[in-house]
């Protein structure tokens, strides 16, 4: 099949911009590249990989979660692999979470947090026999599976990916209120090393767009925009937090899996926040130089324990105007 031609152009920043971005705090981050049109900031490897993404060819039987980036992404992941390996459930315990789905974004983001998952490396040789690891290893490993279902995951918008994808196989968007994005961002990225900056400093650069993935309300906006798509399920993380059993047996249904409730209950024990994060003190998700942990509580309304009331009114403001022709989505900031 031809490759499709990509739609955008990819551009450096100006040294204005890196060095604004390193002033502002971003550190090791600070020199990206961006699309155009839409401004999706992303790693310099980024543009070697970004046919591969947009060409990738997806398959009727593949389940694909996508979501912007720190919105409750790996838990969502734990929760689709388990629900179609109710009987393998304790290979959680012994093989890191990129070695049970494909996180395509892998290998661009592997200078700065691309986790462990050393299996993928290993299987690398041997299911994808000369081919080049700077073509993408997570990537061509997808390409090269043959069981189904396929489980592949990312934090692209839609514009980036194949422009087929909804019309050839089932896709979970999993979004979570601002608020929260900004302020686990700003502890993943701390814990990296990558932010040298207070929690306002981080909100001003998510405000303007300048985190990593680009501007938050483009990346909800173009899955809401999809929204009457038969093969589209939006989930919303505070709704998962709030009644997880509701929740899934609603994406039982929209998968098609038919799991008796006793398994949902399984499930929702299996990616507990407990359970999760004792497993990740053995299989890290990414090891931070900070020793600190992946998992931050993962409550809602941890952004108002820590935001000043100044801050919390601005990032109000700045939701009301991107929010407004969002009409119909309600965000909830607090624990019921």
């Amino acid at each position: 099949m031809a490759s499709k031609r990509l739609p955008f152009t990819i551009e450096d920043m100006t040294e204005e911009e890196v060095n604004r971005r390193r002033s502002s705090g971003l550190v090791h981050q600070d020199k990206m590249i961006f699309t155009n049109p839409g401004r999706v900031i992303l790693p310099p490897l980024y543009r070697s990989l970004a046919e591969a993404y947009y060409n990738f060819e997806f398959r009727s039987d593949d389940v694909v979660l996508l979501s912007y980036t720190k919105s409750g992404t790996v838990w969502c992941k734990e929760i689709l692999w388990a629900m179609t390996h109710l009987d393998q459930l304790h290979l959680a315990d012994q093989q890191h979470i990129d070695d049970r789905n494909y996180f395509i974004d892998k290998d661009m983001l592997k200078p700065y947090c691309a986790g462990d998952g050393h299996l993928m490396t290993e299987r690398f040789s041997k299911e994808c026999p000369g081919a080049r690891e700077e073509d993408g290893v997570a990537i061509q490993l997808a390409a090269a599976h043959t069981g189904s279902p396929r489980f592949i995951s990312s934090h692209l918008p839609f514009s980036l990916l194949n422009p087929s994808l909804l019309d050839t196989c089932k896709v979970v968007y999993v979004a979570r209120n601002p608020k929260d994005v900004c302020f686990s961002c700003y502890n993943f990225y701390s814990n990296l090393g990558n932010m040298e900056t207070n929690l306002e400093g981080c909100a001003e650069l998510f405000m303007n767009g300048d985190l990593l993935y680009g501007q938050y309300w483009e990346h909800l906006r173009q899955a809401l925009q999809h929204r009457s798509h038969h093969n589209l399920h939006i989930m919303f993380y505070e709704d998962m937090k709030a009644d997880l059993i509701s929740q899934l047996s609603i994406l039982d249904s929209f998968l098609g899996l038919g799991i008796n409730s006793d398994d949902l209950v399984r499930v929702a024990d299996h990616t507990s926040f407990e359970k999760m994060k004792a497993r990740e003190a053995s299989i890290p998700i990414i090891r931070f130089q900070s020793g600190g942990s992946f998992f931050h509580g993962g409550k809602v309304g941890g952004w108002s324990n820590k935001a000043t009331a100044d801050l919390d009114a601005k990032i109000d403001t700045w939701i009301t105007h991107n929010s407004r022709d969002l009409q119909d989505i309600y965000f909830r900031y607090a624990a019921d």
